[in-house]
């Protein structure tokens, strides 16, 4: 008798405690609900144009559950990442986006209408254990005109590219036609006979090309590593009056590699119209030491 009093007593206790922690996380989850109607979209109109995003938690092999619950996204169109002016507008429907709800799947979240874009930022608003991520973007260039020109590839040919000089001794011959992003070999760069400002080197496109960005890439040889941290670059029709690539009127110095091998993008706002196109180093470390791609189109998909 006693032992089935002590028993249905255990049992009670057990379904009360069930219910009491049941009502707890029903009461977090209400205040989540509340947090997320509280949350904003932020964004900023600028250059590219994305369509689609998905989120892509840690793998099953790791299997800690960290997973994000919700996350926000922010836009900017300043030059540097860092930069990035924010602004509050007004709350819409969808400002905060469903995450994941465990480790191993895959969340899909669209965009609609198409946001147009430079710069995106992901923002976890909610998250099981700890902010974990990874992701892809989907869309496409805003105007398709940012494609390799054939520096690469070797579309561009050899007697295209020329310099103000290039170094040629017994050892090593560094000719502007090796200044091709991503080549291999003893010598795969170009650099001038000697290390100074004004040198440069020149890429003919035999016809008139919307240039909107560069690809600039450095060289180790020899355990020594040598690239430009720094450069400008003009543009001319006729390979003699040449212009120099302004910003807010003044010459604008491009920002080039921190390292040997790692290829650093800038993009040319607004586009350059021209069939010569010269790159002028302005500081560099231990050699001016060059290889690149030009990234463009034909101007004629401008009408």
């Amino acid at each position: 008798m006693e032992e089935n009093k002590r028993l249905d007593i255990e049992f009670k206790t057990t379904v009360i405690r069930f219910f009491k922690n049941f009502m707890e996380k029903a009461d977090k989850f209400n205040e989540t609900l509340e947090d997320m109607k509280k949350d904003q979209l932020e964004i900023k109109h600028t250059l590219t144009e994305i369509k689609n995003i998905i989120q892509i938690p840690k793998s099953r092999l790791e299997d800690r559950k960290n997973q994000l619950k919700d996350l926000e996204y922010k836009e900017a169109k300043d030059t540097a990442p860092e930069k990035y002016e924010e602004k509050r507008i007004q709350k819409v429907e969808h400002s905060v986006f469903f995450g994941n709800v465990d480790s191993s799947g895959i969340k899909h979240n669209i965009f609609n209408p198409p946001i147009i874009a430079r710069y995106i930022r992901l923002h976890p608003t909610h998250y099981s254990i700890r902010s974990t991520l990874r992701m892809e973007l989907m869309g496409c260039d805003l105007n398709s005109c940012s494609i390799p020109l054939g520096m690469e590839n070797k579309a561009i040919a050899d007697a295209q590219i020329t310099a103000s000089s290039y170094l040629n001794n017994m050892f090593a011959t560094w000719s502007p036609s090796q200044a091709r992003l991503h080549l291999q070999g003893r010598t795969n760069a170009w650099r001038p006979r000697v290390n100074s400002p004004e040198e440069w080197l020149q890429v003919d496109f035999r016809k008139t090309m919307k240039v909107t960005g560069i690809t600039t890439q450095g060289v180790k040889s020899l355990l020594t590593s040598m690239y430009v941290k720094e450069f400008l670059i003009s543009s001319s029709q006729d390979g003699h009056n040449w212009t120099p690539c302004l910003q807010n009127g003044k010459v604008k110095v491009f920002q080039g590699n921190q390292d040997s091998l790692t290829p650093v993008v800038n993009s040319l706002e607004p586009p350059l119209l021209a069939r010569y196109l010269r790159i002028h180093p302005r500081s560099w470390v231990n050699h001016i030491a060059l290889r690149l791609e030009i990234l463009g189109c034909e101007a004629q998909q401008l009408s």
